[in-house]
């Protein structure tokens, strides 16, 4: 009888040390073996191996060009041209005073691309489905709104947003309908709506939506009652309903439809490890370790590991460069510059203007700023972004085009990637030119447009 040969003792005792070495590389140099095993991989040791000119950025980069340039050939110079765009994306006329508005914008030398108010038609679509009057009601009685009437804009409210947002309107005054505005105090969305809702909203709209004869259209918006005089319409709208559930997730994934990932995923109670980063979850919006699409990448419905990454901020860079809060905000008076429940923290000098306009690339990410305090921080440099909040500019801004996109599960493996972004050029000695004129370029047209699309007028308009 033949047994197999014995594997000789130094061969039992590499393939072990071999293992462990291995093992400890990735634990200590990547900070975790989750992202490296799956469906999905991120960024390893052994997966930045492109040959010249075939890194899945330049195809990235390529396509937000294309997409970018299709758009603007599509912008329109005339009235006529400006209202049939309007009508073959909206699938409705253009609403009442689009001539005083298309004045207005061609004085202020606007570039006029009907898909650049995609986000703002998208947010509005749901109110066609709700009652005119109900719209009104809620708009005149909320605390904190800016109201028109005949040509004059005033508010009651002293917050600072508001007194902004007045000083801005009032510009335009001369052009608007009576209306009353109702105003959010913060930077975010306070305001869930379940899906179905959504959906009946939007099925009332899709059926409200149609080119009527050119006899029936309403040319002038009706005036509404001077301030201070009650109207002559009665309607009841539902109350308001302030949550008091201490799990932001339940509350907030009643958006997401009922068969969507974050509907369907468990509830975490345990907060005490680093979330694990579901690959599955990532594949509809990355393509080989890289957002590709970056409106996907906002969706939180369809990655529910979001529920537990947001946590994790705190710590995720700090082992590593230098970041700090430079401001703990307290609700009461006399606690400066911090209080009770902040001392776990400390704050630290904020960096000056001038020195972040020195550095090549400003990261922003979901938080509650403004998006034109957000952009205006970066100054010259690229801005890489990384978000769940959608944006009014959003339609007009391209992703590998005037941002670099991150996934908002922001961690060790998503900030490799976008580190590589900026040194991608340079695989090969001989790209190094190609990198330093591509990078000049880039930064250039990525801060102009910039400035383009925070311009006041652009916002108004």
């Amino acid at each position: 009888m033949v047994f197999p040969r014995r594997p000789s003792t130094l061969l039992r005792y590499l393939v072990p040390a071999l293992l462990i070495t291995l093992t400890f590389y990735l634990l200590t140099e990547h900070g975790s073996l989750t992202p490296r095993f799956g469906p999905l991989v991120f960024s390893t040791a052994w997966g930045r191996k492109h040959r010249p000119g075939a890194h899945p950025i330049d195809a990235l980069i390529k396509g937000a060009d294309k997409k970018f340039a299709d758009k603007i050939a599509r912008s329109t110079h005339t009235l006529p041209d400006a209202a049939a765009a309007y009508r073959k994306r909206r699938g409705r006329h253009p609403p009442p005073g689009f001539d005083k508005w298309h004045e207005f914008a061609q004085e202020k030398n606007a570039i006029i691309v009907e898909d650049f108010w995609d986000q703002i038609y998208h947010d509005l679509e749901p109110f066609w489905g709700v009652p005119p009057a109900q719209i009104r009601k809620n708009a005149r009685e909320f605390e904190m709104r800016i109201e028109v009437r005949d040509h004059k804009a005033s508010s009651g409210s002293d917050w600072f947003w508001t007194k902004i947002w007045l000083e801005m309107i009032q510009k335009v005054e001369h052009i608007l309908p009576d209306m009353d505005l109702a105003l959010n105090a913060m930077d975010e969305p306070r305001m869930v709506v379940p899906w179905e809702d959504i959906e009946g909203y939007m099925k009332k709209a899709d059926e409200a939506r149609k080119i009527v004869n050119v006899k029936n259209v309403v040319s002038e918006f009706a005036k509404l009652p001077p301030l201070g005089e009650a109207p002559t319409e009665h309607v009841d709208s539902p109350p308001v309903e302030w949550e008091h559930h201490k799990h932001y997730w339940l509350i907030a994934r009643r958006g997401c439809a009922p068969d969507s990932p974050a509907r369907q995923a468990d509830i975490l109670t345990n907060f005490d490890r680093p979330p694990t980063i579901a690959s599955p979850f990532t594949l509809l919006h990355m393509q080989e370790g890289y957002v590709a699409n970056y409106s996907l990448s906002t969706d939180f419905c369809h990655q529910p590991t979001s529920r537990a990454s947001k946590a994790t901020l705190g710590d995720w860079l700090a082992p590593r460069v230098n970041i700090s809060f430079t401001d703990l905000m307290c609700s009461h008076e006399g606690f400066f510059p911090g209080c009770n429940y902040t001392n776990a923290f400390s704050a630290l000098p904020a960096l000056p203007m001038a020195e972040q306009f020195r550095h090549n690339t400003c990261r922003t990410s979901t938080a509650t700023r403004s998006a034109g305090a957000t952009w205006g921080s970066c100054g010259p440099a690229v801005p890489v972004k990384a978000s769940l909040w959608r944006e009014w500019h959003d339609a007009r801004l391209v992703a590998w085009k005037h941002f670099v996109p991150m996934d908002s599960r922001a961690g060790d493996a998503r900030l490799r990637d976008v580190i590589d972004v900026f040194n991608y050029l340079s695989i090969e000695d001989f790209r190094a030119a190609k990198k330093r004129a591509y990078r000049e370029r880039d930064k250039r047209q990525m801060r102009e447009w910039e400035l383009e699309e925070q311009r006041e007028e652009t916002r108004m308009l």
